[in-house]
């Protein structure tokens, strides 16, 4: 379910105006008294969130091997694990963000959507140098 968000201001003097449920409403209140509407899923991800014990960052490298594995249970890693994120780092090795319940399984989550993101995209490692 959407809400629709009435802001207004810039920087320090950021604040919410109104909070409503349907989207006519805030669209005819920006009209009258001006602001910007945010829309916001309510809560999304919530039973994902339950359903699993951390948000781990899993980095490998070009083959595949872990190099690194951290918990990082911070709401920008949450939103990126249940967008399935994955990029690059600065040397070269791929990052995922993955929900799990330990790291085994977190590593299994990470390899498959490494080479399910390799594989989609007709990649091929090049290493800067």
């Amino acid at each position: 379910m959407n809400i629709y968000i009435v802001t207004d201001g810039e920087y320090s003097d950021y604040h919410i105006c109104r909070v409503f449920l349907k989207k006519e409403n805030a669209e005819f209140y920006i009209r009258r008294l001006g602001g910007t509407i945010e829309v916001w899923n309510v809560g999304v991800g919530i039973e994902k969130l339950k359903q699993y014990k951390n948000i781990y960052l899993v980095r490998l490298d070009e083959q595949g091997n872990v190099k690194e594995i951290t918990v990082k249970n911070t709401e920008y890693y949450f939103d990126d694990a249940l967008e399935e994120g994955i990029g690059y780092d600065d040397s070269q090795n791929i990052f995922v963000s993955v929900l799990a319940n330990s790291e085994e399984e977190a590593i299994k989550v990470a390899k498959e959507r490494r080479a399910s993101f390799l594989g989609e995209n007709n990649i091929t490692w090049k290493r800067k140098k």
